[in-house]
């Protein structure tokens, strides 16, 4: 990687690092593949965790707190004039952003907003049409309705982040899938730059009986239907002795926890909690092939980090995994709503181990092409060299 001649200064601009999520995984993997080439950077965020986040000492790192997005901006308004590039990522920081720039004239910077997902709760027509459409016929047009109608009441954010994301000189979104939802939304495209993952391969890729799921456990990443496939397997006879482990925390972990007690199943169901970035590659690593299938999912970093790891995945028929599995040559793209389909695949790599191996390293080889953490790192610096340069 080339460093950089001029410390230039960049600010990132994201809502929180409270938790480990997807898009924080993908802004710290920003952040450090920045400073790795010589910017110089400040993170602004609500909240940075120390216990979840390991701060590099180079960071500059700006904590506006716990606040509405009009009196964020008036807090880093100031210092915004200091950069060169201002990268603003998921809502409400294009907001911030926007006002900040009202707030001072003189921030000259460029500005880039690298888009996960929109604001899902104004526009779930748009962004949740997998999970409306599997309602019932009264429900989706009720939901259909009720977005729009949520829209109108929120009017004065609807116009305001439609401004916002009008703004940026330059618009990335993580997948084809998000970028589809921003020219709906926004009627802006928005170029491509796929994220990638920093799990730790492994030297030795082992079997064990066993397959995966990380996750937030909400009702949208569809691990409800897993489960009841796993009931259906155990059954029949066709789980054998494999367990199914799920990684993560939310509001549905209780009620998911009652469901398998209810269903006698628990004894081949264990809930971790939340893992360390070692146990997250060990369980990959280990697994004998991962299962992810949310609905609307905007990219699925889970994919290409089971894949990288050599274990087939799994996935859901549609959003961003989709950019990433390919059906019957890395995993299974199932009707994500259909349990038979989801048992029926599980099944073939429980009972043919042999195939799960030779789709793991199919995938693995694919990923390592397209997916791997260099070639992320190097578009990011190519997207940030050619703006800066533009000035």
């Amino acid at each position: 990687m080339v460093m950089m001649d001029k410390n230039y200064r960049i600010a990132i601009i994201h809502p929180s690092m409270k938790i480990r999520g997807g898009s924080e995984l993908v802004v710290f993997l920003i952040i450090d593949t920045l400073l790795s080439a010589g910017y110089l950077v400040t993170l602004f965020t609500s909240f940075y965790n120390e216990t979840v986040w390991e701060k590099n000492q180079e960071l500059d790192l700006f904590e506006y707190g716990n606040c509405h997005y009009k009196k964020a901006a008036e807090k880093m308004a100031l210092r915004l004039s200091d950069y060169d590039l201002i990268i603003s990522t998921n809502h409400p920081t294009n907001l911030i952003l926007y006002f900040a720039k009202k707030i001072n004239p003189f921030i000259h910077a460029k500005t880039l907003c690298y888009c996960q997902e929109p604001l899902r709760r104004l526009y779930l027509d748009y962004t949740d049409k997998h999970l409306i459409m599997n309602k019932s016929i009264f429900a989706r047009y009720f939901s259909v309705i009720l977005a729009r109608i949520n829209r109108v009441f929120n009017y004065i954010l609807v116009s305001r982040d439609k401004r916002a994301y009008s703004t940026p000189d330059y618009l990335y979104a993580n997948s084809q899938f998000t970028a589809s939802h921003l020219f709906n939304i926004y009627d802006r495209e928005a170029q491509v730059c796929n994220p990638a993952s920093n799990v730790i391969q492994e030297d030795e890729i082992i079997y064990q009986n066993y397959f995966f799921t990380i996750s937030r456990i909400e009702k949208q990443k569809n691990i409800l239907n897993v489960i009841r496939a796993v009931k259906r397997l155990k059954e029949t006879g066709q789980l054998l002795d494999y367990k199914y482990y799920i990684a993560g925390k939310g509001k549905y972990l209780s009620r998911l926890k009652r469901i398998i007690h209810k269903w006698k199943i628990d004894d081949c169901i264990i809930f971790l909690g939340s893992i360390t970035d070692k146990e997250r590659s060990e369980f990959f690593s280990n697994a004998a092939f991962t299962v992810f299938l949310p609905l609307d999912e905007p990219f699925g970093l889970v994919c290409i980090e089971s894949l990288i790891s050599g274990k087939p995945v799994i996935c859901s028929s549609h959003g961003g995994v989709r950019e990433i599995v390919r059906d019957t040559m890395d995993g299974f793209c199932v009707n994500e709503t259909d349990v038979e389909s989801i048992a029926s695949a599980m099944s073939f790599f429980i009972s043919d181990k042999e195939q799960a191996q030779k789709m793991g390293e199919t995938g693995r080889l694919s990923v390592l092409q397209q997916f791997s953490l260099e070639s992320f790192r190097e578009r990011f610096i190519k997207i940030v060299d050619n703006v800066l340069s533009s000035m």
